[in-house]
């Protein structure tokens, strides 16, 4: 991809995320986002088609790359040995912290943690053939992990520390 094109978008992005810690998504006009982006209308409209479409996509490409990672986790080896697997989710999250933390502050924060959730789960339970009819005790044990650790992290914002993180989810993925 172009890096124009890119070093646009991301101004794009880092923009509407600034404007999201402020006020509600439905608050934000093309103008004001074009305005704090530094861009042109015409600019915006060339890569989206309204302020729905751009935050649609802006969710779709942070949560991208750890549905990449998540639709290779082996339920069976994550609950024997979950520490590669939980080390590589939150440096993948590392590289987006300053992002999640402006949108602990807005308002779609809470919709956005219960939509990753919910991909999470269904990631997970279709990458191991996992179905509620088949497997009742083996996704609710997945909803109960993944849910567990995605509020630990929430409750964790801004005082996010690594290795107290990674140990506290894999001891409680081993139930220690």
């Amino acid at each position: 991809m172009d890096k124009r094109i890119i070093k646009t978008r991301k101004a794009i992005f880092d923009s509407f995320l600034d404007l999201l810690s402020e006020k509600d998504v439905n608050s934000i006009s093309v103008v004001e986002l074009c305005r704090r982006a530094n861009i042109n209308k015409s600019t915006f409209y060339l890569h989206y088609t309204g302020i729905d479409d751009c935050y649609k996509r802006l969710v779709d490409s942070y949560c991208e790359r750890i549905f990449g990672i998540v639709e290779h986790i082996d339920y069976t080896r994550v609950a024997t040995s979950p520490e590669d697997t939980v080390d590589s989710l939150l440096v993948e999250l590392e590289g987006y912290m300053e992002y999640v933390i402006k949108l602990s502050n807005s308002v779609i924060f809470d919709n956005a943690v219960r939509t990753l959730k919910r991909k999470f789960i269904d990631a997970i339970c279709a990458a191991n053939g996992l179905s509620l009819e088949n497997n009742y005790h083996q996704v609710l044990k997945v909803t109960f992990i993944v849910g567990g650790c995605i509020d630990m992290l929430e409750q964790a914002l801004p005082n996010y520390r690594h290795d107290e993180i990674r140990d506290l989810m894999v001891n409680v993925i081993k139930r220690r």
